[in-house]
């Protein structure tokens, strides 16, 4: 049955060896203990029965070691024993009538049962809680018609300290195909229901840390571009719904509206993406358009997790700062243009003075010259001739 093999055929001897299949014409059941559960060397163990069974015969692998053996049915009895003594899972055999028949060591561990105390109980008396005993007496009448039963089952301690476990129940049938009983194995899942609880906790922790962020975050499979997750902030700032952007390929036919801009944000982040460079899985003033119609403008930054076939996608709105960003480009445009009239016009006011300046030097050099010539002409004015002026020099 772990192999997936019809063992009452011999067809389990396929899955074993050649010197197995040779001195074992029939094979009615094969036992397989990991290394975990089995004590003697620590070995996997395959042992084939013939179901002519004056000597036992078959063959005992110890990893790659082949020992062939030969048993009395005692002494296989014995080890058949000893094998399920040493399995880590509570092993439980009722026979029909529910009345506990073997109880092996990893039982008395998980229930809290000594196996003198509890053979010829009925299981139903024993193990159930009182919320599932109803549920434990349907599963035997199950069972009792030759049914089998897995899954989760609500059991309990002597102490009547209860903990779920996983129950495999399986009839057991005798060589004429009689059903004389029922085998079941049940695993403490205590530890695994609390590590399951704290990471279901973390899970819904960090759900509800990015189901709330201000930046949106969305999260999608690699290989097929299906969106498994999408926050209310994704939503917002690119202005469609989880239902409309549903794959990738959504994602830019509504978002990139334009053919040609859609084609080139596809080349240009599926080339900046497959680079594998953190760097330029980022894009800053990306214009998008709503389902509105409206025109954003955002940064996005992907993050893949190549491992985990998943892309993670988040975005912030932009746009008031790219419209700021526009705005003050403007004004600084608008002030540059202005201090360069300014500039003109006080080179031109420069050029004005220095140009009066250079005609008063001029006219200054005139005078200078003309009171020259009266001098040495002899025509220069008495002291007593009055002033011609405000600014005569006479």
């Amino acid at each position: 049955q772990f192999f997936g093999f019809d063992t009452s055929d011999g067809s389990a001897v396929r899955l074993l060896s050649q010197p197995l299949k040779q001195n074992c014409q029939v094979v009615s059941f094969v036992y397989v203990f990991s290394q975990e559960i089995f004590k003697g060397g620590g070995y996997n163990i395959f042992v084939g029965i013939p179901k002519q069974r004056k000597n036992i015969k078959g063959s005992l692998f110890f990893g790659t070691k082949h020992q062939e053996i030969v048993m009395s049915e005692k002494d296989f009895s014995q080890l058949h024993a000893e094998m399920l003594e040493a399995i880590q899972e509570a092993v439980i055999a009722t026979d029909l009538q529910g009345i506990i028949r073997y109880w092996n060591r990893a039982a008395e561990e998980m229930y809290l049962w000594r196996r003198e105390d509890v053979l010829g109980k009925n299981i139903i008396d024993v193990t159930p809680t009182s919320s599932t005993r109803k549920q434990a007496e349907e599963l035997m009448q199950a069972l009792i018609q030759g049914e089998s039963w897995a899954g989760e089952f609500q059991v309990q301690r002597k102490d009547g300290s209860s903990f779920w476990a996983k129950v495999t129940d399986t009839p057991i049938h005798n060589a004429d195909g009689e059903l004389i009983g029922i085998i079941g194995v049940s695993r403490d899942l205590t530890e695994e229901k609390e590590i399951n609880q704290k990471l279901k906790d973390r899970n819904l922790y960090i759900e509800t840390i990015l189901k709330n962020m201000p930046i949106g975050v969305s999260v999608n499979t690699i290989d097929d571009g299906n969106v498994k997750f999408m926050n209310s902030s994704f939503k917002e700032i690119y202005g469609w719904s989880q239902d409309e952007l549903q794959n990738v390929s959504d994602f830019f036919e509504k978002v990139f509206p334009d053919p040609d801009l859609r084609k080139e944000m596809q080349t240009k982040i599926i080339t900046d993406l497959q680079s594998g460079d953190p760097e330029r899985m980022q894009w800053e003033d990306l214009e998008i358009t709503t389902s509105t119609g409206e025109v954003k403008y955002v940064y996005a930054h992907n993050i893949p997790l190549p491992e985990q076939n998943l892309m993670v996608s988040t975005v912030q709105d932009f746009t008031a700062r790219k419209l700021a960003k526009d705005e003050l480009k403007k004004l600084n445009a608008t002030l540059d243009e202005r201090v360069k009239e300014r500039t003109q016009g006080m080179l031109t006011a420069s050029e004005i003075v220095a140009t009066r300046e250079a005609r008063m030097a001029e006219l200054k050099e005139t005078v200078r010259k003309l009171r020259k010539q009266l001098r040495e002409a002899n025509l220069v004015p008495v002291a007593s001739d009055p002033p011609r002026g405000p600014d005569s020099e006479w």
